[in-house]
């Protein structure tokens, strides 16, 4: 299967239902209109060092991460 064909299996089973999608799209409307998002950090961008706990509640650095190697920080946002 191709990757396009894949991600849109995955789109198509994970459509959240209307009611929540009409408060997700309004949200995000509501954020271009803020013009915040235009300030945010793009692909590609440096980030900033930071320090934060891991799943197993240790501190991590990104700067010492990342003399190790690339970086990638993922944000779990919890459940529906």
């Amino acid at each position: 299967m191709a990757l396009h064909d894949h991600l849109s299996a995955i789109k198509t089973k994970s459509s959240p239902p209307p009611e929540i999608a009409a408060v997700m799209q309004r949200t995000k409307a509501d954020l271009a209109a803020s013009g915040l998002a235009d300030k945010t950090p793009k692909s590609g961008d440096s980030a900033p060092e930071i320090t934060l706990p891991n799943i197993y509640g240790d501190t991590v650095n990104s700067t010492k991460l990342l003399s190790r190697g690339p970086v990638i920080l993922h944000f779990y946002r919890g459940g529906w």
